[in-house]
């Protein structure tokens, strides 16, 4: 598992949801859910993380994006070796299909229900 016991990845049903309000860009997005975004509201910070490629495709320089975009997984195949994915720039909040193989980005685990 990519998360230490008791936490998982998140499904992409929670990443949207979680997504849906955000704060102004600064190298990443302090998100606050269901909620209007504030200072006064619970809400978590992404960091525009950037990704790591690899492969053929890579070069010299295999971290791509930092401090402007955020690749976050969830736990949505798309198939042997992809997921569904969070992916935030200054601009917008999408959600992409990506694969293992060829990226290595972030990961927000989320605590099990207790």
């Amino acid at each position: 598992s990519m998360c230490p016991e008791g936490w998982r990845a998140p499904t992409l049903a929670e990443l949207t949801s979680l997504a849906a309000n955000k704060s102004s860009f600064n190298n990443g997005y302090y998100f606050s859910g269901s909620q209007p975004y504030s200072e006064s509201v619970p809400r978590v910070w992404f960091p525009a993380s950037g990704r790591v490629l690899w492969g053929e495709d890579a070069d010299d320089e295999k971290y791509y994006y930092k401090g402007e975009r955020g690749y976050y997984w969830s736990s949505e195949s798309t198939g042997a070796y992809g997921a569904r994915s969070l992916m935030f720039n200054s601009e917008y909040v999408t959600i992409e299909n990506l694969n293992a193989f060829e990226y290595g980005c972030a990961i927000r685990c989320v605590k099990d229900a207790e």
